[in-house]
């Protein structure tokens, strides 16, 4: 499946800043760990798609940066085998 660039651009920034306060400017060590992490796993994925081999590499990505147990909510990625296997059969 290729992936889009704005899709992903849409879901991190999303991720970024959903449930950040407008008006908080300060940011507490565990978001900015957050914020790196979420930046990090969307680099592997670009480096991955411009290399023109993330369909060989989703799987170790994804274990890298995602959690075994990690619920995701979207029903695209939906089916058996817990959140990160089914992102990983999605992608």
């Amino acid at each position: 499946m290729k992936i889009k660039r704005n899709w992903h651009l849409s879901l991190a920034g999303l991720a970024l800043l959903a449930g950040a306060p407008a008006a908080r400017t300060a940011e507490t060590s565990q978001e900015a760990a957050n914020k790196k992490l979420v930046l990090d796993f969307y680099n592997e994925l670009y480096k991955g798609e411009a290399a023109g081999n993330l369909k060989d590499q989703i799987a170790s990505i994804a274990e890298k940066y995602m959690r075994p147990d990690y619920i995701q909510h979207n029903p695209v990625f939906g089916g058996p085998g817990g959140g990160r296997d089914a992102f990983v059969r999605a992608m």
